[in-house]
């Protein structure tokens, strides 16, 4: 059986919503991607706060898989919330934070979700092999986060 894993980018709550409840009914896994300073163009405009109230409330059942391009600073406030979330049933990190990856994936995994390290076009696959007893899979970009659309 193949699942789809449709991508949410979303700037404003509102339009964070509206695409859960429209791209819901398509698929039981939904890929939400929070943008911070590691997208270079692409200002963070959702809080903590307001992607759990979001993901919280009544989804049709729906798992989130939520992709946090976030710097290391950024994660700290990040990570809680999401992790306490019964539909969050992945998140996704970036090798390229570097000093403070293996705490983050700790974090995530003590609160039994599934993790994932995602590395830039130019990162060597093998550089997360130090992490392979300790992460479920790798998500390999297309594209540098904030150079989708660009040349």
């Amino acid at each position: 059986m193949v699942t789809l894993l449709p991508a949410i980018l979303q700037l404003s709550r509102e339009g964070l919503e509206a695409e859960i409840q429209r791209l819901g009914t398509l698929s039981p896994f939904l890929h939400i991607v929070v943008t911070g300073a590691l997208v270079e163009g692409l200002p963070m405009a959702l809080s903590p706060r307001d992607v759990a109230e979001v993901l919280e409330a009544d989804t049709m059942g729906v798992q989130f898989n939520v992709h946090l391009m976030l710097t290391r600073e950024e994660l700290g406030n990040w990570i809680p919330p999401l992790v306490q979330i019964e539909q969050v049933a992945s998140v996704v990190i970036h090798y390229e934070i570097g000093e403070g990856l293996l705490v983050h994936i700790q974090t995530i995994r003590a609160a039994g979700k599934t993790v994932l390290v995602a590395i830039n076009p130019g990162t060597p696959v093998e550089a997360v092999d130090p992490y392979a007893g300790q992460i479920d899979g790798v998500m390999v970009m297309g594209v540098v986060p904030g150079a989708q659309g660009k040349p």
